[in-house]
């Protein structure tokens, strides 16, 4: 779906967009005009096809995907290992991070992962994709007891 959009501005003329330029008729800036159109065009076909993805995430990816969506926006890959072993009671291997990362941008749910700090950056759609995917989310519940004191 984002390929065809590309392509219809590519055959408008419009090779790079500067999002921050004003359209003249509307006022708006250009990123916002071709996000909510991408949103109204797209995104249900996204969301379609992210859901059948999704059924296929392994534990790790799930379990990522549930410290993402606590965590946004600022996620890093060093925090998500600190909290997935604080939470999980786990280490990731550097394969298994990166493989449920591979995974998880498979399925349009993180855009990229950036190579300076090692941050993940998400798609505009990111929320309306998270609500649709509440079932693959594994539900967490954290219980805290206290040692009790000897008499």
């Amino acid at each position: 779906a984002l390929s065809s959009v590309i392509d219809d501005l590519r055959m408008l003329g419009v090779d790079k967009v500067d999002p921050y330029k004003i359209a003249e008729d509307t006022g708006e800036s250009l990123g916002s005009i071709i996000q909510d159109s991408f949103k109204r065009i797209c995104l249900d076909s996204v969301i379609k096809s992210a859901k059948v993805r999704a059924t296929a995430l392994s534990r790790n990816a799930k379990e990522i995907l549930y410290l993402i969506s606590i965590m946004r926006p600022d996620v890093d890959i060093s925090s998500i290992r600190k909290f997935y072993r604080l939470l999980f009671q786990r280490t990731l291997t550097d394969h298994e991070l990166e493989r449920a990362l591979d995974e998880l941008i498979s399925c349009y749910i993180i855009q990229s992962v950036s190579e300076y700090g090692g941050y993940l950056n998400f798609p505009p759609y990111f929320d309306d994709l998270l609500l649709e995917l509440k079932d693959v989310v594994p539900k967490v519940e954290v219980r805290v007891s206290w040692p009790e004191k000897e008499v």
